[in-house]
């Protein structure tokens, strides 16, 4: 069951290939068109060494600008760079970037575990990307540098007024003085040099190319993206409506030919033909004709096969109506034609031809005598066309078996020169693939908007699991009835194929008793 479901899939996604395809052609286009339409970014970095002082080095104790190891081993890189991101020290620098560094974007981080911090800004151009990147730099430094002297000089300034404190006599042999000038002379060193914990590491050099756009990247990325998307819609409709509403996806998936094209009726004229109050529109029956000149050759004597079955794979498919109306055009061509109503779950032939149904239908006819004649019931449409009818008390296809059927078939062509079959749905009743495979022809019925892929499908493998390839389809499309041709031919059957003149009334389908209702659901 896996195996299949899996299968499936896969034809849902061969069978949607047009749609993948065609999305990732549209996000190949629309990456190619962001990438020239879109402004150019350039990136360029510069870094910052970061070199704390150990917390054993007492010389710059109780300076704010500098930066210890502290204590608890957090890293010194990952302060700086907190306070390198802050307001105070960002917006200074913002505001004195260059005019050919405007605008930019400036960005601040640590490089991992290295006491390294990068300094990385993004404009419009080349140069204004490493201008800002290194003005930006130089500034941050140099307001760390005035920081540190700051902080020198006032402590400088306190130390020499503590020296200045100690009377001159009092100075030799005096520790506090030594230490205090010691210190003095210390600090007197740093005068004018940059901040000890601070220091360029490395200029931003001019960017050779852009960041933005990456051609080939987008260009990646937004065929993964659509291909990804057009696998998600195609396994969803898949999912969601599995039906089939084009002819191109049935000819595709199934690879049969379409034998002929029955327009939609609208739903009044099907329930007036059903009913028997009007014919059938001509371009329904134009299509049934064509059905009939498709048949003409299709036998194994190069004529009319001797028995056609007429399925589909799921009820409402029209698989009745096909049934009826190839009958009618092929008796109307002198053929001899048996409608047999195999049907006997939803049996509809004798509604429609509005004759009483027996308990001699085709399944005691298969299991009893086959040679009695009160099976055949002359049909009031056309003295070509008999029928074996089917009820609810016809029984089961229990038993019924493919030899039997082909016995039927061979003693029903001793009198007549076609059987069509009416069966009921592949999927629903599984029993009428042994009438299939007795059968020279399979015709399977499918309707536009309504066939099942899944069913259709199914209903193949039951077929094919006997070794039956059906011939084709008749299919019911989604266009209504079109415009009057010049080449219009009578919309009901004749009496025979020898005059083209319209029948008279009496020969049109016989209007229903009042009361009946008009037949539904399997026919149409």
């Amino acid at each position: 069951m896996r195996d299949a479901s899996v299968i499936r899939y896969l034809k849902a996604l061969r069978r949607r290939l047009p749609l993948i395809v065609g999305l990732c052609i549209v996000a190949v286009i629309g990456a190619t068109l962001a990438t020239i339409l879109s402004t150019k970014r350039y990136q360029a970095t510069a870094a910052i060494q970061i070199k704390p002082l150990s917390p054993s080095d007492s010389t710059y104790v109780g300076f704010n600008s500098v930066f210890q190891q502290a204590p608890d081993a957090s890293l010194p890189v990952v302060t700086a760079a907190a306070f390198f991101n802050s307001e105070a020290v960002k917006l200074p620098c913002l505001r004195a970037l260059p005019a050919k560094a405007r605008p930019a974007t400036i960005s601040i981080a640590p490089l991992g575990q290295a006491d390294v911090i990068q300094v990385t800004a993004q404009s419009s151009t080349a140069a204004g990307a490493a201008a800002a990147a290194n003005s930006f730099t130089r500034c941050v430094l140099s307001n760390r540098n005035a920081a540190f002297q700051a902080e020198l000089q006032n402590r400088l300034t306190t130390l020499k007024n503590r020296i200045a404190a100690i009377p001159g006599n009092q100075r030799n042999n005096n520790f506090v003085y030594e230490a205090l000038a010691q210190q003095l002379a210390s600090y007197s060193t740093s005068v004018g040099l940059p901040n000890p914990t601070t220091g360029l590491l490395s200029v931003a050099a001019v960017p050779t190319s852009p960041v933005w756009p990456r051609p080939k990247l987008a260009l990646a990325a937004s065929l993964i993206v659509a291909l990804l998307l057009g696998i998600g819609i195609a396994l969803l409709l898949e999912a969601v409506s599995p039906r089939i509403t084009s002819e191109e996806t049935l000819r595709t998936t199934q690879r049969l030919p379409i034998l002929a094209r029955i327009p939609r009726l609208r739903h009044s004229d099907a329930q007036a033909y059903l009913a028997g109050t009007n014919p059938l529109p001509n371009q329904a029956w134009k299509g049934y004709r064509l059905l009939r000149a498709v048949l003409a050759r299709a036998g194994a004597d190069g004529g009319y096969p001797k028995s056609i079955v007429v399925t589909s794979a799921i009820p409402g498919e029209a698989k009745t109506t096909t049934a009826i109306n190839l009958a009618l055009a092929i008796a109307q061509a002198d053929q001899r034609v048996v409608l047999v109503d195999a049907d006997v779950h939803r049996p509809m032939l004798a509604t429609f031809f509005n004759v009483p149904a027996h308990r001699n239908g085709f399944k005691r006819f298969v299991d009893a005598d086959r040679r009695i004649r009160s099976s055949l019931v002359p049909a009031p449409l056309d003295p070509n066309l008999q029928l074996i009818l089917a009820s609810p008390y016809s029984g089961g296809y229990e038993g019924l078996t493919e030899s039997g059927v082909k016995k039927v078939f061979e003693y029903l062509s001793e009198n007549v020169d076609v059987v069509i079959v009416d069966c009921p749905p592949l999927t629903e009743v599984a029993e009428i693939v042994e009438i299939a495979s007795a059968a020279e022809v399979v015709i399977l019925s499918a309707r536009l908007g309504r066939t099942r892929l899944d069913k259709l499908e199914h209903a193949r493998e039951l077929l094919s699991q006997r070794g039956v390839s059906p011939m084709g389809f008749v299919l019911t499309t989604n266009e209504g009835e079109s415009a009057e041709s010049h080449y219009d031919y009578p919309s009901v059957p004749l009496k025979s194929a020898s005059t083209l003149q319209p029948p008279p009334p009496s020969q049109l389908p016989i209007k229903r008793a009042a009361g009946d209702s008009p037949p539904h659901g399997s026919v149409y």
